[in-house]
């Protein structure tokens, strides 16, 4: 497993990777995480978007995704998610989109 490690310059980083890739657009959020059972629970406020809730069921490689699917399920019943308000897409183009 892949250790994450802490960056020493971010900035130069940054300055690099913008360099080298560009920048189409940048989003700021804040974010409280929370777990229930096996499922992230993210409470986004994205700056000009709003706010957004994010399940992420947490599932062990040989999982079926069945007992995941039915949390992320009872989650949405109790969070009065319905299919009209799910958005299949990132903030960034949300937020290219909104400009």
């Amino acid at each position: 497993m892949e250790k994450h490690r802490d960056i020493d310059d971010a900035q130069t980083l940054l300055t690099a990777l913008t360099a080298a890739l560009g920048v189409d657009v940048a989003v700021t959020k804040h974010r409280r995480l929370f777990l229930w059972q096996t499922v992230r629970i993210h409470l986004d406020n994205v700056e000009r978007l709003g706010n957004f809730i994010e399940l992420e069921a947490v599932a062990p490689a040989n999982s079926d995704l069945h007992h995941e699917y039915h949390l992320v399920q009872q989650l949405r019943s109790a969070f009065s998610i319905t299919d009209d308000r799910l958005i299949a897409t990132g903030y960034g183009k949300l937020k290219l989109r909104a400009s």
